[in-house]
């Protein structure tokens, strides 16, 4: 939760919690579909981009180092850009 962004009278404002919740709907997504098989939250990684980082978060443990795979990680892309449009 934001304060900052808290007038929906601000036009401002409401894009800025707009664009906030969009960013975070890979890691609420990852976060429910672990939930759901009972494993435990993976934090995302800034170093990683949009489709590696919700691979990441989708199906890596917490005790293992998690490598994506550069082929599922372009797939992924490719099908958030293509259900973005």
């Amino acid at each position: 939760f934001y304060h900052d962004s808290t007038d929906i009278n601000d036009e401002h404002q409401r894009e800025v919690a707009t664009i906030r919740l969009i960013a975070k709907m890979p890691t609420i997504a990852a976060m429910a579909y672990k939930y759901t098989i009972g494993q435990p939250f993976v934090y995302p990684r800034n170093d990683l981009d949009y489709a590696s980082n919700f691979l990441r978060m989708c199906f890596a443990v917490p005790a293992e180092d998690h490598e994506v795979n550069p082929i599922l990680s372009r797939a992924m892309d490719r099908i958030f850009t293509l259900h973005a449009d």
